[in-house]
């Protein structure tokens, strides 16, 4: 099981892979990124879970240790040989302080040791 943590400005964070359980926090934090996703759409529990069951992304799921909470989700697909396609949505009140940042580093740096050494991330206009 992949299990990776970082520290930052004295707080703690893990990243696990996604579970059924995470779906309907992750489905809140997606809701709250609906002006920067590419379909703008609102999807109900169901269809996050079959979302989540038969699209070919894996999605990891990021925790704030020190808050105990669930506080972002992260993408991997199109897997290729040494690539893959990254992306990733934050809870807004976990924005700004560079947890982002350190979020990607610390997956990537992670693929690296798997051979995955090129990544590509999708950004939208907006």
């Amino acid at each position: 099981m992949m299990y990776i943590n970082f520290e930052l400005n004295g707080s703690k964070y893990y990243i696990l892979p996604t579970k059924l359980d995470d779906i309907q926090e992750l489905k809140t934090i997606r809701d709250q990124c609906l002006e920067y996703i590419h379909d703008n759409k609102s999807y109900t529990y169901y269809e996050m879970i079959k979302w989540f069951l038969t699209k070919n992304i894996r999605y990891l799921s990021i925790f704030s240790e020190t808050d105990e909470n669930l506080i972002g989700y992260f993408r991997l697909s199109d897997f290729k040989d040494n690539s893959c396609y990254v992306g990733m949505d934050l809870h807004k009140d976990y924005r700004g302080k560079g947890i982002a940042f350190s979020v990607y580093n610390a997956v990537i740096d992670h693929l690296n040791n798997y051979g995955i050494v090129d990544f590509y991330l999708r950004v939208l206009q907006s």
